[in-house]
């Protein structure tokens, strides 16, 4: 797609953008101010180079991965210098090598004429070419990305495989120096210290000795707590980011994120329930109480009540009982005074009749007349 706008004629098509601002003077025909932006997980950075390159374009390439910044500095298409992250000149271009994804922009301008560290031939047949830097920064990426497969890094531990061949082995010692140094203890990067190596320059002949089968693994740091990972978690993990290492950090980053949500949520959840227990609690005491205070009161109308049938039933038994002695006791006395009477009459008859025998007898005198 093209539009026009304002003197300057800007091309869009995915996955690079490129913009031409031209000056509207006549009297200057030459285009300034080329602009070139896209993303490197489109736009390797090796094809960027050849872009510019082709163009044969002077200014300067700003690449950003996150927090990470870099700057290239291209003077008839080819990089003058480079740095990143502390590294300077070609090792910096190298590393640019194994960045699949960022987000490049380039800005036409002159060049800085001094700062140079990079220092490239136009002629085919020297080392230090383009093309040579092109392979080179390759063969570096291919490397890396072998060795990621293997899950070997500087701080891997190796240890030479055994070869029943000495003089063999030998000769392998003389070709590859520092494979005497791999003891199967300390890491790589520790082992070959003494060399003095880019990490370029340690990626590439690590690989060569994996891949001539001179090392193996001996162990990883931390290996006792390592797990092996099935592939479609693997690949699951890749979709986030390409760098397993760095999707395993975000993804723990986000569980743990996800627990403090939970633990947070569990503890107001907890709170709630202790609320609610504490509030039946006073409730289950104050019925308690009240359940207390009903007891009483019925327990002392109840002995009240008790009481009072106690006493009325022993005044009643004390009466009665009192009553019916007294009775007995006045029956007895009037019984006796009756029979006593009656005995005292009889005699009194018996007498009469006892002095009527001895004198014969005896009549009663006669009534007065009247």
């Amino acid at each position: 797609m093209v539009s026009k706008a304002l003197g300057s004629y800007t091309y869009e098509k995915s996955p690079v953008k490129f913009a031409a601002v031209f000056i509207t003077d006549p009297d200057q025909a030459e285009p300034v101010g080329v602009q070139l932006s896209g993303e490197l997980a489109k736009v390797s950075f090796a094809n960027l180079l050849q872009l510019v390159r082709s163009g044969g374009l002077a200014g300067k390439i700003t690449i950003s991965q996150g927090a990470r910044l870099g700057a290239i500095l291209i003077d008839g298409g080819l990089p003058v210098h480079a740095e990143v992250e502390g590294l300077v000149g070609k090792e910096a271009i190298f590393e640019f090598f194994l960045w699949k994804s960022g987000t490049f922009s380039f800005t036409e301008g002159i060049a800085a004429a001094g700062g140079r560290t990079i220092f490239l031939n136009t002629a085919g047949d020297t080392y230090d070419t383009f093309d040579r830097l092109l392979k080179d920064g390759l063969a570096y990426l291919e490397a890396k990305q072998y060795l990621d497969e293997l899950g070997v890094g500087p701080d891997s531990v190796l240890k030479v495989v055994e070869d029943k061949d000495r003089g063999d082995y030998a000769r392998k010692l003389m070709t590859n120096p520092g494979l005497e140094r791999i003891d199967g203890v300390r890491s790589v990067s520790e082992s070959l210290s003494h060399l003095s190596l880019s990490g370029r320059e340690l990626t590439l002949i690590i690989a060569d000795w994996f891949a001539g089968g001179l090392v193996q693994l001996a162990r990883m740091p931390g290996s006792e707590n390592s797990v092996e990972l099935p592939e479609w978690v693997v690949a699951r993990l890749k979709q986030d980011n390409q760098d397993l290492a760095k999707a395993i950090v975000d993804m723990v980053i986000w569980v743990d994120r996800v627990k403090c949500w939970m633990y947070q949520t569990d503890a107001d959840f907890m709170r709630i329930i202790n609320s609610l227990k504490t509030e039946q609690a006073a409730a289950g005491q104050a019925n308690l109480q009240d359940t207390a205070r009903a007891g009483t009161s019925a327990g002392s109308i109840s002995v009240s009540n008790a009481g009072s049938n106690t006493g009325s039933s022993t005044g009643a038994s004390t009466g009665a009982s009192t009553g019916a002695s007294a009775g007995a006791s006045a029956g007895s006395s009037t019984g006796a005074n009756t029979t006593a009477n009656k005995s005292s009459n009889s005699g009194t008859a018996s007498s009469v009749s006892a002095y009527g025998g001895a004198a014969g007898d005896v009549t009663a005198p006669a009534k007065p007349p009247i």
